[in-house]
């Protein structure tokens, strides 16, 4: 009678297990300890064997580099257009961050120096799938902004406080196409919707006067982007364009990594924004540098860096300039297969003088935590 190989191994395995665990109950009616057992199976099986069983029952496995022992794999890349990060199968994310800042603002035409505080947040859910036997990825974003700020200027007979709040529901889509092995080229889309409101309060000599408006408008931003993974680098190069009837904008970003062997890592980035500011009929143009240096642990990784942004701004009335520096540290610990925890600090200084000589000078505090599920 002819028996199918995989059914004779299986009976085989069983066989075994029943021996190993009838000869440790023989001698004290308990399992040998795992170092002094011969023959037990040993878990969980070494570095090389999981490699090896990886490579049979992975489809992607031979079609996608190998990060391991690359120290750059748990920090996904800035990237919207495509994977940002190595994903053997899929990738969940829940992202949040909070963000509170105070500053001033002072011009020729206020009566005095109006004191400013902000707050912001955001909260963020995105799932991604590779498809096609490791040939395209594609996933879908949802989530919701909320930013605060709040002007008040006083003096002794006249107060005036104006707040703005915004809050920013989104949906967005990627799709990714590997066209090598570690090579992805991607486009994303974003749609968002704008609630805000201002409210001015003012007082004089003991009166207060309340007046509201209300608005709400679409926005949408398109991504166009290249990435390459592999052990040593890690790169890409995006294009994005936000349609915005009040501030429409253009993105150009290069953000990457280098590995210095197992454990160790340099960051760079560098990103240019053009925009143009409908309301003020003023033009921008800001660059960004970014540069970090990060050490990979077994399963912990931590990383510190600092970015610094200057900028110029052009209208009829003259010319502006912006700048700002920030200062960050963020920790990740995890699996390149399993759940991942990623947390961001940060500290942003800025000043800013447009063309009508309005100076905006402040400090903003953030923090960023993320948990992530890859399989």
């Amino acid at each position: 009678m002819r028996v199918d190989k995989p059914i004779a191994v299986v009976s085989l395995i069983l066989a075994w297990h029943v021996y190993a665990f009838s000869s440790s109950a023989v001698a004290g009616d308990e399992p040998a300890p795992r170092s002094g057992s011969i023959g037990a199976p040993i878990w969980p099986p070494s570095g090389p064997v999981l490699e090896s069983v990886a490579a049979r029952q992975d489809l992607l496995y031979s079609k996608r580099p190998s990060m391991h022992g690359s120290p750059t794999w748990i920090f996904p890349l800035d990237l919207l257009s495509t994977p940002a990060s190595l994903v053997p199968r899929s990738r969940s994310d829940l992202q949040s961050d909070a963000n509170v800042g105070s500053g001033s603002t002072q011009s020729p035409a206020l009566f005095a120096v109006l004191s400013n505080t902000f707050e912001g947040g955001s909260v963020a859910l995105k799932h991604g799938e590779v498809l096609f036997q490791g040939g395209a990825f594609v996933s879908a974003s949802a989530g919701i902004q909320r930013e605060s700020l709040k002007k008040t200027g006083k003096s002794e007979k006249f107060s005036s406080t104006v707040t703005d709040q915004i809050d920013l529901p989104a949906a967005a889509i990627s799709i990714a196409g590997r066209i090598m092995p570690g090579m992805w080229l991607g486009f994303f889309r974003e749609w968002r919707r704008s609630f805000s409101k201002t409210t001015n309060e003012v007082k004089v000599s003991g009166r207060t006067g309340l007046n509201e408006v209300a608005s709400r408008r679409d926005m949408a931003r398109t991504a166009l982007g290249f990435e390459y993974q592999s052990q040593p680098f890690h790169l890409g190069l995006e294009v994005s364009t936000d349609n915005d009837d009040r501030l429409p904008s253009r993105t150009y970003s290069l953000p990457g990594r280098l590995a210095f062997g197992r454990s160790y890592w340099i960051g760079i980035g560098i990103k240019r924004t053009d925009a143009d500011d409908k309301i003020n009929s003023e033009l921008s143009s800001v660059t960004t540098y970014e540069v970090s240096l990060g050490k990979q642990l077994e399963q912990v990784a931590l990383e510190i860096g600092t970015t610094r942004q200057s900028g110029h701004l052009h209208s009829d009335a003259g010319e502006g300039s912006s700048k700002a520096n920030i200062l960050f540290i963020r920790a990740g610990w995890g699996e390149m297969v399993g759940l991942r925890f990623l947390g961001r600090l940060s500290i942003k200084s800025f000043a800013t003088e447009n063309s009508n000589h309005i100076v905006d000078k402040g400090k903003v505090f953030s923090v960023d935590l993320g948990l992530s599920r890859v399989r």
